[in-house]
């Protein structure tokens, strides 16, 4: 009797560090996910250096497939190391992006290197996205920190 005790206690305590383990998990996605859309919904004015080396993101943030690839990109800022520059165009300041880079559809992400565009894609297809990350890499001042590519 007093072993299925002692297993019956183990086995409670196992469930409660998982379950516990999991809310913990849970919180954490969902206040890294509210943090994120503080960002995306920041109407705040950006502006880009002349020798700007980034991936700039523009959007609006009443946008649905922007709302689709902003978490996307913002894991890709936060975690992979990428310098990416996100601009709302729906601040009256920003809107000045439209003519400079010939911006018809949002989300448009272009790839700078010295200010230059080298790079673009505009569109939800994470794989193009993706894509677009990796051909970053390529300009090592657009990337804050070594990466392995799996």
């Amino acid at each position: 009797m007093k072993k299925n005790k002692n297993k019956l206690k183990t086995s409670t305590k196992i469930a409660m560090i998982f379950f516990f383990t999991l809310l913990a998990f849970g919180l954490s996605i969902e206040g890294y996910h509210l943090r994120n859309t503080a960002i995306e919904n920041n109407r705040v004015q950006v502006s880009l250096k002349k020798n700007e080396n980034a991936v700039v993101l523009f959007y609006k943030d009443d946008c649905s497939d922007c709302k689709a690839i902003f978490d996307r990109v913002m894991v890709e800022k936060d975690f992979g190391g990428t310098n990416i520059k996100p601009i709302n165009l729906n601040n009256v300041k920003n809107k000045h992006y439209i003519g400079e880079y010939n911006l018809h559809y949002v989300p448009t992400l272009i790839v700078l290197h010295h200010g230059k565009e080298v790079d673009r894609y505009t569109g939800i297809d994470k794989r193009k996205i993706n894509d677009l990350f990796k051909g970053a890499m390529k300009w090592p001042d657009i990337n804050t920190r070594p990466r392995v590519i799996v």
